[in-house]
């Protein structure tokens, strides 16, 4: 029975060493600018143009704008309506 603790404890001793890992690692960004090279393989993780034609020169491939790419810097605030208030009656 040695055995199988053994592969248990090493399994759940993996596993914990992934997670930690898999937490600490900080998320992917994806950049403003693709390159999509001559198999249509396509890379989305460049901050600049220049950098992403860098990246393509000598292999060839375009650069372009991912159409995906949400900027923080341009999104939309949200403005509530102002607050309607009921007009005062006559009676008062």
């Amino acid at each position: 029975m040695k055995p199988v603790s053994k592969i248990i404890t090493a399994s759940a001793a993996a596993l914990s060493t992934l997670v930690l890992v898999a937490i600490a690692s900080p998320a992917a960004q994806a950049g403003e600018y693709c390159r999509t090279d001559s198999s249509f393989m396509t890379s989305c993780s460049f901050s600049s143009l220049e950098q992403c034609q860098a990246s393509a020169s000598g292999r060839g491939g375009t650069c372009a704008r991912d159409p995906l790419y949400k900027n923080p810097g341009s999104a939309l605030a949200y403005q509530p309506k102002p607050a309607r208030h009921a007009k005062p009656s006559a009676e008062q």
